[in-house]
């Protein structure tokens, strides 16, 4: 049992299922393993807790009783979310999965069958239907500020040149192997790209943000935040001039 509860220990898990027996059950385990687990029994509640978690959940068991059978929803909600579309996704049933999901984990399950599905290797293709993330989502960026005025393009090049800086900050850190400062510029270089829709570079700066915490330095040598950077910069670039 020791070292079942080493691999999950501090891990944060969200498991979704309508049925409240189970969920409880499954937290159970999942305390009993030393990982943190909370529950949820809706789409828009575990929406909620995924997307608004400090620190991040590193995984989601989606039951087969999610309410209103919004399972599937959940999943492809996740997949297309650009904080969420790296979250490990485990589904707990017997049946096929649903479009998403990284592993499935029989229930009935087993302390051993949640530790290798929550840290074992991928067993389910990632689908093919996800988007690419593109360099600028203009339309997810006017959605949200209310249309492209001349002011959002000054804001757009302030932060290129910004997110620059940011990035050769990032990978001077990780060349440093200095986990802290790597993972703090990446961080701060994933916030503020998700709120200008820099959805690629967001998704980049997360991922390293991430390797930096495992000071896998491999993988954040790996990731090239200063060429994300420069390929945002000149999409800002090729902006019209704001009106006066």
């Amino acid at each position: 049992m020791k070292a079942k509860s080493q691999a999950l220990a501090g891990r944060r898990v969200l498991v979704v299922d309508g049925d409240a027996g189970r969920a409880a059950a499954v937290a159970g385990m999942l305390t009993g393993l030393e990982a943190t687990a909370a529950t949820a029994s809706a789409l828009h509640a575990a929406l909620d807790l995924l997307e608004g978690a400090d620190p991040p959940f590193d995984a989601a068991i989606l039951g087969d009783r999610i309410e209103d059978g919004a399972g599937p929803v959940l999943a492809r909600a996740i997949r297309t979310s650009p904080l969420l579309f790296d979250l490990r996704l485990v589904m707990l049933a017997a049946g096929p999965p649903v479009e998403g999901i990284d592993v499935l984990c029989p229930w009935p399950s087993t302390a051993e069958a949640l530790v290798a599905a929550l840290v074992g290797p991928v067993s389910i293709a990632a689908p093919e239907t996800v988007p690419e993330a593109p360099v600028l989502d203009l339309d997810e960026l006017e959605s949200i500020v209310g249309g492209m005025t001349a002011e959002l393009i000054r804001m757009l090049r302030r932060f290129a040149g910004q997110a620059q800086k940011l990035a050769a900050d990032a990978m001077a850190a990780a060349a440093a192997t200095d986990a802290a400062a790597a993972q703090g510029q990446a961080h701060a270089l994933k916030g503020a790209a998700f709120s200008a829709g820099a959805v690629r570079l967001g998704r980049a700066a997360q991922a390293f943000e991430k390797a930096a915490a495992a000071s896998d330095w491999t993988a954040a040598s790996a990731i090239d935040l200063p060429a994300e950077a420069r390929a945002l910069a000149q999409e800002i670039a090729a902006l019209p001039e704001p009106a006066e």
